[in-house]
C-alpha cells in the first residue's frame, strides 16, 4: 500500500513518467486512479503545522467585538420562529442533570489539541490516546476546590477523530475512541466529578494541521454525510458510553456561530464558511440521534455569547437555539437541548454579560450555564458611547458567585490550557472554592433544617409520643416541640430525623422488616434502621429505612383514621406513605408585593410560609419552576384569590409562572 507521510509531496521524474506510460494500460489505469485519490484526498487536509492553541481565546478577542455591533436578530426575523407560546411551550423541565443544583467547574478544554484521541491523517499507524495524567492534575484541581464538572473537547477540529473514507464520509470509527474517552469518564467518577463532552469546535472550517475543511462543512450541510457520521461515529460512542456516572452532558458545538459570516467574517483562518441555518440543523438532527440511542442523556450546545441564545430584539439578541427553531430547520421532534451553554467574554460588554444581568425565563426559556468566561477582574474600558467604564469591578473570585446570585445555572472558568501559570491557576481555583462555598448540598432533595410530617389526606402531623409510649404517632397540628423533627443529610438522600422534644432519633423498633413494623425513637442514630431515604414525588416525600427499603414509612389507616399509628408497610405508592414536610420557621416576611401587571400580584416577595395571590381566576395553572428549570409546584387554582403553602420549598430562587407571565421569587 502506498503511505503518504504529512509533509510528503509525489513528484514524477519526466523520463519515468513515460516509463509508466508504456505499461499495461489496465494497470497504468488503476495505479493512476489510486494515486489521483490520495492525492485529492490528502491534498484537502491542512499541512499546516500542528499547534496546541496555548492563549486560544485570547487570540480571538481582539476580533470578537464586530459580532455584538450588528443588530442580527433583526437579520434573522424571517427564520426566527420565537414567540411568546412557543417560549411558554418549551421544554423548561428538561433542565440540568440530576445531582447537581449548580454546575461549578473548569474548561479542560483538551491537553493536546484535536490529539487527545485519534488517529494520524496523514499515517494511519500513529494514534493518539489521552494523557490520563495530565487529564488527572486539571481534575484535581476541579476537585479540591470543590467543583464538580469540567469541559472537555472531543473531535475539537476532525483532524484526528472521527476517521473519513476516500469519499470524505465518515466512516466506522476504530474502538479505542470510545475506550478512551471511557477512561477519561472513568478517571472523573473516581474524583467525584463529571465530564461535559463537547463534540465539535468552529476550529472543523479552519486551516489548521490535518484539517479537512471541506469534507467537514460536508459533514455539516449534505445530509447523506451527515447520517454518515451519525451512524458510524456519533450513535456508536453515544451508545458505548451510555448512562456513565462520569458523564454529565454532551454538548454539539463549540461557538458554531464561529463558523458563519453573520457573525464572524472578520474571524482570521477559515477554509470554509456555513449558516446558521445549516448549524441548527446538525443540531437538531445530532441531539434528536443522541436521545433515541440514549434517552437519559443530557443534552446541550455552547452559544457564543447572548446574542444568539437570548430573546431580546432590543439588544439585537435573538434565541437560535430554542425548540421551535431547531426543529425548524430540522424537523426533528428529538432534537431539542436540554439546557443552555452561554460563553461570555468582555467584547459584549455588559449588554451581553451575565455578570451584569439577571437571568429572565422570559427571554430564555431553559436553564443556562455560563459555559466559559475568563478567571480575572472584570471591568470595562470606555468604547462605543455606552457607560461601562463607570461600573463597578467584579473581582475575579466573586464571579461564580454573582453568577448565582443572579438565578444562572453554573459557572465554567476558562481554562486549564489557556491559564498555565501558577497565579492564573490559583485565580480558578478560588472563583470554584468562592462558588462552592454558596452551592446548597448538590444532591439533596429536601435541605436540613427542622420540619414538620404531615399528612396528605388531613392536617395532622406525626410526631413522638414519649418515653413512656415509645412510638411515633399522628395528632392534631399545634406547635408542640414534639412534632417538629430536625432532619440531616448524611449524602445520597438518606437522612437522621431527630425529635426536637426528645432529642431522640426516629427509627424502627428492632429492625424489623416487615408490614407493620413499629417505628418509635432512639437516643442514637448509629444503625441503618435509624437512617432514612427521602424521595421525592412531586411535592410530596416517601420516607424508607435504609436497611429495608421495601418497606415505607406509613400512616396507619390514614386515609380513614385520625391520630392513628406511624408504622412500616409494603412500598405499594399509595397516599398513606406520601407526607407533607413543611418547614418550621419563626421568621416572618416583609410584605413586598411584587405586580404582573395591572390584573395579576403576589406577596410577599421574599417568601416564608405563604404565598398570597391577587387577580387570579378559578382554573388559572401556577407552577413554580427551580433554577435548573425543574417544576417543584404545579397548582389548578380554586378560588379567585387563593393563598399557598410554600414551607417546603428549599430556600433559594424559583421562577413562578401563571397567566403566562414569569417572575423571580425568592424563599427564605
Amino acid at each position: 500500500m502506498l503511505i503518504i507521510q504529512p509533509t510528503s509531496y509525489i513528484f514524477f521524474h519526466t523520463k519515468a513518467f513515460m516509463e509508466y506510460l508504456q505499461q499495461d494500460s489496465m494497470k497504468k489505469i488503476i495505479t493512476f486512479v489510486f494515486l489521483t485519490i490520495c492525492l485529492h484526498t490528502y491534498g484537502q487536509r491542512s499541512q499546516k503545522s500542528w499547534n496546541n492553541h496555548i492563549n486560544y481565546k485570547q487570540d480571538l478577542a481582539k476580533v470578537r467585538q464586530k459580532s455584538l455591533r450588528k443588530n442580527l436578530a433583526k437579520r434573522f426575523e424571517n427564520i426566527n420562529q420565537n414567540n411568546a407560546t412557543n417560549m411558554k411551550n418549551a421544554r423548561r423541565m428538561a433542565g440540568l442533570p440530576a445531582g447537581i443544583s449548580f454546575v461549578n467547574g473548569m474548561n479542560l478544554a483538551w491537553i493536546n489539541f484535536g490529539r487527545d484521541t485519534g488517529v494520524d491523517p496523514f499515517n494511519s499507524n500513529q494514534y493518539y490516546h489521552p494523557n490520563l495524567q495530565k487529564f488527572g492534575a486539571a481534575m484535581d484541581l476541579v476537585k479540591n476546590n470543590g467543583g464538580n464538572v469540567i469541559r472537555w473537547w472531543y473531535h475539537t477540529n476532525g483532524s484526528t477523530n472521527p476517521v473519513f473514507d476516500g469519499n470524505q464520509k465518515v466512516k466506522t470509527n476504530p474502538g479505542f475512541f470510545h475506550q478512551d474517552v471511557k477512561k477519561i469518564l472513568d478517571l472523573a467518577q473516581s474524583k467525584g466529578l463529571k465530564v461535559q463532552i463537547c463534540l465539535w469546535s468552529f476550529d472543523m472550517l479552519k486551516d489548521q494541521w490535518g484539517v479537512d475543511a471541506a469534507a467537514n462543512k460536508k459533514l455539516l450541510t449534505q445530509k447523506s454525510h451527515t447520517d454518515a457520521y451519525i451512524n458510524n461515529a456519533l450513535i456508536p460512542l453515544v451508545q458505548f458510553i451510555g448512562n456513565h456516572p462520569g458523564l454529565y452532558a454532551w454538548e454539539i458545538f463549540n461557538e458554531p456561530e464561529g463558523m458563519t459570516n453573520d457573525y464572524a467574517s472578520h474571524w482570521p483562518g477559515f477554509k470554509e464558511r456555513v449558516t446558521m441555518p445549516d448549524i441548527q440543523r446538525f443540531i437538531n438532527r445530532t441531539a434528536g440521534a443522541i436521545r433515541r440511542a440514549q434517552p437519559n442523556a443530557k443534552i446541550t450546545n455552547g452559544a457564543l455569547g447572548m446574542l444568539t441564545n437570548v430573546e431580546d430584539a432590543a439588544k439585537g439578541f435573538w434565541n437560535a437555539y430554542s425548540d421551535t427553531n431547531l426543529k425548524q430547520q430540522g424537523g426533528d421532534n428529538q432534537g431539542y437541548l436540554d439546557f443552555y451553554n452561554i460563553h461570555y467574554y468582555a467584547w459584549a460588554r455588559s449588554k451581553g454579560s451575565p455578570f451584569h444581568t439577571d437571568y429572565n425565563p422570559n427571554k430564555i426559556d431553559k436553564a443556562a450555564v455560563i459555559g466559559e468566561y475568563y478567571p480575572d477582574n472584570l471591568s470595562f474600558g470606555q468604547q462605543g458611547g455606552d457607560n461601562d467604564h463607570k461600573l463597578a469591578i467584579i473581582k475575579a473570585q466573586d464571579l461564580g458567585v454573582q453568577l448565582i446570585d443572579r438565578g444562572w445555572a453554573g459557572s465554567l472558568v476558562w481554562s486549564w490550557t489557556d491559564r498555565s501559570t501558577p497565579g492564573e491557576k490559583n485565580r480558578m481555583a478560588t472563583i470554584m472554592r468562592e462558588t462552592s462555598k454558596r452551592i446548597k448540598p448538590t444532591n439533596q432533595v429536601i435541605a436540613n433544617g427542622t420540619y414538620y410530617f404531615g399528612s396528605v389526606t388531613n392536617n395532622q402531623r406525626m410526631y413522638d409520643a414519649g418515653n413512656t409510649v415509645k412510638r411515633a404517632k399522628m395528632a392534631n397540628p399545634s406547635n408542640h416541640n414534639n412534632q417538629k423533627w430536625t432532619i440531616t443529610h448524611l449524602g445520597n438522600n438518606v437522612y437522621t430525623i431527630k425529635n426536637k422534644a426528645t432529642g431522640e432519633f426516629l427509627e424502627v423498633s428492632n429492625a424489623i422488616c416487615k408490614d407493620r413494623a413499629r417505628v418509635s425513637t432512639w437516643k442514637h442514630a448509629n444503625a441503618d434502621h435509624m437512617k432514612w431515604k427521602i424521595e421525592k414525588h412531586g411535592n410530596l416525600y416517601e420516607l424508607k429505612p435504609i436497611y429495608c427499603l421495601t418497606r415505607a414509612l406509613d400512616r396507619d389507616f390514614g386515609n380513614t383514621t385520625r391520630s392513628g399509628n406511624v408504622h412500616l408497610y409494603k412500598d405499594v405508592n399509595n397516599q398513606n406513605q406520601r407526607w407533607k414536610i413543611t418547614k418550621v420557621s419563626n421568621a416572618r416576611s416583609t410584605v413586598n408585593e411584587i405586580t404582573f401587571d395591572q390584573v395579576v400580584s403576589v406577596y410577599p416577595n421574599p417568601v416564608s410560609h405563604e404565598l398570597h395571590l391577587k387577580g387570579v381566576q378559578i382554573g388559572d395553572e401556577l407552577v413554580i419552576r427551580d433554577q435548573l428549570g425543574q417544576e417543584v409546584y404545579h397548582v389548578t387554582l380554586q378560588t379567585k384569590g387563593q393563598s399557598l403553602p410554600v414551607d417546603h420549598l428549599a430556600e433559594g430562587v424559583y421562577f413562578l409562572s401563571v397567566k403566562g407571565k414569569t417572575l423571580r421569587l425568592i424563599k427564605k
